[in-house]
Parts: structure tokens; C-alpha cells; sequence
């Protein structure tokens, strides 16, 4: 009887703290999220950006829609992770409400390149000898036409002007004289297309470069050695002034 006794006693025992423990057990947490990644200008939905909970091993990427949703039992407020290709990383907390996260274009500069007869190199891997003359170098300087701007600009390139008239050619060289008979002065390539070859003998009638205006020229590329013109052919002997002038760009 005794025993029986004991045994009810460790029974109820038992069951009072299994009671107790499942009154203290907290319930599972279900925080549930909705947000949507957008390009900081135009708003546009950015699909595939991954957003991950941070200290934690959950994420999820956007939608076609750019939306996202989390369901986890992590309490808020969290703070959210963003991260795009091309797109500057972000951190946001979060708690709970809906939300649109805008993201940042990543700009970086871009590597100088020099502009050849065949398109482009990266100055940093080209080879020929070269001078780069931008827009900023030649702006707010007064002149009546660009080439007077291009003087002590680039290192073996000299400018005289004979005299004072606009439409005289003023006299350019690019490392000294290289013939006697011929020409003398540079080939000129504005976007690509020969405006000036100098003629034979070195007589030169009006200067053909005073019709180029100074505030349209975005970049001026002086190729000094053969191995950078020689896509030119004969008519580089003497050097080659490539002018590249401003384009219109999207937003701008």
C-alpha cells in the first residue's frame, strides 16, 4: 500500500513538471517580410539581387518583379543585406513592415584609353608613343581656333602662328621636321574621317581647322611614332592628331 502510495506521488510529481516546463516553452517564432529592391533613378525592379538576413544563413534573390519574402523565426527588427552586380552593397533593418530598398549604381572610373586608327587601347597596355590632350586642359583659354590651344599641351608637339590672321594654318610639328620637299604638317582625324593632310611643297591655303569649335572637342590624342600610326600609312610620316568631339549621351 505504501509503495502504491509512492508510486501515485512520483506520478503526479512527474506530471506537474512536464506542465510547468511546457507553460515556459516559448512558442515558435513565423516573422514574415516583404520588400522590393528598385534602381535608385529609374525604380526599375532589379531581378536576381540577393538579400540574406545578417549573422544568419537565410536569403533569398528578387523576383522578376524585384520583389522578395521571408518567413523565419528570427525576431525583428534584423538587418537585411543587399548586394547587385554593378550595384553598391547595402544594409537596412527591418521590423516588419513592407519595404522598398533602392539600390546605387556603381560607377568606377574607367581606365585612360588612347584612341589609334583601328579604335581604342588602354593606355596602360599600349605600347607607342603617345600624348592625350582632354576637354579640360584647353577649356577657358583664349584662342581664335583649337590647334593655338594645343600649344605646350603635349610634349613634342610645337604650334607657331605665322601671323595674325584667322584663317592662316598655323605651323605644327610633331618631333621636329621629317622632310623637305613635302609636307609637314600632322595628319588630322576628327571622328574618324581626314580632314587635313597638309600638301606637297608645304604651301597651305586657308586653315581648315578654324572651323572646329574648341567647345565641341572631348579628347585629343597626338600619335608621335610610327608603331602608332602606322595604320595611317605615309600620310602619318609626320604624326597624327586625332580629335574625338562630344556626343550626346542617354539622360544627359
Amino acid at each position: 500500500m505504501k509503495k502504491s502510495t509512492k508510486l501515485i506521488l512520483w506520478i503526479s510529481i512527474l506530471f506537474i513538471s512536464v506542465g510547468i516546463k511546457a507553460q515556459n516553452t516559448e512558442p515558435t517564432i513565423q516573422s514574415k517580410l516583404n520588400g522590393t529592391i528598385v534602381d535608385q533613378i529609374t525604380n526599375q525592379p532589379i531581378i536576381g539581387a540577393s538579400v540574406n538576413i545578417k549573422g544568419t544563413t537565410h536569403g533569398v534573390e528578387t523576383d522578376l518583379d524585384g520583389k522578395f519574402y521571408f518567413q523565419t523565426g528570427q525576431k525583428f527588427p534584423y538587418t537585411l543585406q543587399i548586394s547587385y552586380i554593378g550595384y553598391l552593397s547595402k544594409e537596412v533593418i527591418v521590423d516588419g513592415s513592407p519595404i522598398v530598398i533602392k539600390l546605387t549604381e556603381q560607377v568606377e572610373k574607367l581606365d585612360e584609353i588612347v584612341v589609334v586608327g583601328y579604335g581604342t587601347s588602354a593606355k596602360k597596355t599600349f605600347t607607342g608613343s603617345t600624348a592625350k590632350i582632354d576637354a579640360k586642359q584647353i577649356a577657358n583659354r583664349p584662342a581664335q581656333s583649337f590647334d593655338q590651344l594645343l600649344g605646350g599641351q603635349a610634349s613634342g608637339l610645337n604650334i607657331v602662328q605665322p601671323s595674325g590672321s584667322l584663317n592662316n594654318t598655323p605651323v605644327i610639328r610633331i618631333r621636329g621636321i621629317n622632310s623637305i620637299t613635302s609636307s609637314l604638317y600632322p595628319l588630322i582625324i576628327v571622328d574618324g574621317v581626314t580632314v587635313f593632310t597638309g600638301t606637297a611643297g608645304g604651301a597651305i591655303g586657308n586653315n581648315p581647322l578654324s572651323d572646329i569649335n574648341p567647345n565641341d572637342i572631348e579628347s585629343i590624342d597626338v600619335l608621335k611614332d610610327a608603331s602608332a600610326a602606322a595604320v595611317y600609312g605615309s600620310r602619318a610620316a609626320n604624326g597624327v592628331i586625332v580629335i574625338t568631339t562630344k556626343k550626346g549621351k542617354k539622360e544627359k
